[in-house]
């Protein structure tokens, strides 16, 4: 059983589970739901009753086993898309659950509703209830707030049993990213607005700016070191110029990015080229 803290000091070593009050409403969502199927299996067979026999008119009518077997055998072969025509003793009728079912629907929102804001919702946001609308929006960023918490104390609670598992694997410089499937944080512009703020201010880290972002701190900092700075070499000879006089790039840098050759190099491939000029010029000095 995962136990949560819910509203509890730091200092407080155990504090109140976050799932206990959720328990009895989960427990009745259970019965709703029972319920529910066995109903639905109620309506899939109809109960038919059939009399036979009776006070018609002052006379007393009888039936003795041989018309009981007659009208039964009669009511099984008959199709049920068809009539039958039976006497005047005979009656039929079939009895559902129609006007005695169970308005579950209703039941299992009210539970589910409860469960909700037992798991630490605002009400205003789960049922609608509140005073005015800027209520609710005060609740729903708490909400999203809570939502964020919890990811990010899953993703550790994850680390924690995954990280010893991948060592003894013999995995471990391999790191495991998790995605949750549920309400979608990541379009909430004021929120990372304030946190990009804040960072900007340095009043948070890189790490906890990733972090309440929804990312993996570990795994950007792994793909970020396997990218390459691409910068774009779609420069003239004038700018790769311009940097070299303001000592930007090297020569050596500049002739690189140029596609030339190194020029030590480029100078004795320049030697050499005119000291064979000179010789096939004079072939009678070989």
């Amino acid at each position: 059983m995962l136990h949560l803290k819910w509203n509890v000091p730091d200092y407080e070593p155990r504090g109140n589970s976050m799932v206990l009050p959720a328990f009895e409403a989960i427990q009745l969502l259970r019965d709703y739901r029972r319920a529910e199927r066995a109903i639905a299996k109620r309506w899939a067979t109809p109960l038919r009753f059939v009399q036979v026999g009776g006070n018609f008119g002052g006379k007393l009518v009888l039936p003795d086993q041989a018309m009981l077997d007659q009208v039964r055998d009669g009511l099984e072969r008959t199709d049920l898309k068809s009539g039958l025509v039976v006497p005047f003793y005979v009656k039929a009728e079939t009895y559902g659950a129609s006007g005695q079912a169970l308005d579950t629907d209703v039941r299992m929102k009210e539970v589910k509703e409860d469960i909700l804001v037992a798991l630490g919702m605002a009400r205003s946001i789960v049922t609608g209830d509140g005073p005015n609308f800027a209520t609710a929006s005060v609740s729903m960023q708490k909400m999203i707030v809570q939502l964020k918490e919890i990811k990010q104390a899953a993703r550790d609670i994850l680390d924690w049993v995954f990280d010893e598992w991948l060592e003894r694997r013999g995995h471990g410089d391999e790191i495991l990213h998790y995605q949750f499937s549920d309400l979608d944080l990541t379009a909430e512009t004021d929120q990372k607005r304030l946190l990009v703020e804040l960072f900007d201010r340095g009043l948070i880290s890189k790490c906890t700016l990733q972090q309440k972002m929804g990312l993996s701190p570990a795994v950007e900092a792994k793909q970020q070191e396997a990218e390459e700075i691409v910068v774009d070499t779609n420069w003239s000879v004038q700018d790769i110029a311009q940097l070299v006089a303001l000592e930007v790039l090297t020569v050596d840098e500049a002739r690189t990015r140029l596609g030339l050759t190194d020029g030590g190099k480029a100078r004795q491939d320049a030697a050499l080229a005119d000291v064979r000029r000179i010789y096939v010029r004079n072939p009678k000095s070989l």
